[in-house]
């Protein structure tokens, strides 16, 4: 599906093809980028996790002991400073995101618009059939969806069979 796709706005649109290469490089190397940034944060964030956890199991077994002592203040005071260590080190997380949704979007928008501008091209030169141009652009615009949806999924997958 997704190599037949590429094959159709190509040969809708051969100038495409000049575009592709680099296009499919710079996906490559954002994703590794990514990869390697989101495993490091991955894991900080799942070492800041496991205090929480064990806290938690502490409070619940210590229970009773806690409140004969009185000292639920202090718990759920350390109970919230662990969070906001976890929620600290989980936000550059998000940041890493977004960062990888951006450029991903902008190679996305690329394709569609070298992809629509060769067909311009081509129809200039009455090279192509317009019906196989159309065809080419939206699919362009499906791929976009497709490639950032495999990018982002392999670099989950990865990040998370590492931070483990």
């Amino acid at each position: 599906g997704f190599i037949l796709v590429f094959f159709i706005i190509c040969y809708a649109t051969p100038l495409f093809i000049t575009v592709i290469i680099p296009m499919g490089i710079f996906y490559f190397i954002v994703q590794r980028i990514f990869v390697t940034t989101s495993r490091q944060l991955k894991r900080i964030e799942s070492i800041s996790r496991s205090p929480i956890y064990s806290h938690f199991q502490e409070s619940l077994s210590g229970a009773s002991t806690i409140r004969s002592y009185r000292k639920q203040s202090e718990f759920i005071l350390r109970n919230e400073s662990q969070l906001d260590y976890n929620n600290s080190a989980y936000y550059p997380s998000l940041c890493a995101n977004r960062w990888l949704s951006l450029r991903l979007e902008i190679v996305g928008h690329f394709v569609v618009f070298f992809a629509a501008m060769f067909a311009v091209v081509s129809k200039q030169l009455s090279i192509t059939d317009p019906g196989l141009v159309g065809l080419s652009i939206s699919y362009a615009l499906n791929v976009t969806m497709v490639l950032n949806y495999l990018v982002r999924m392999t670099s989950e997958l990865e990040a998370n069979i590492v931070a483990v």
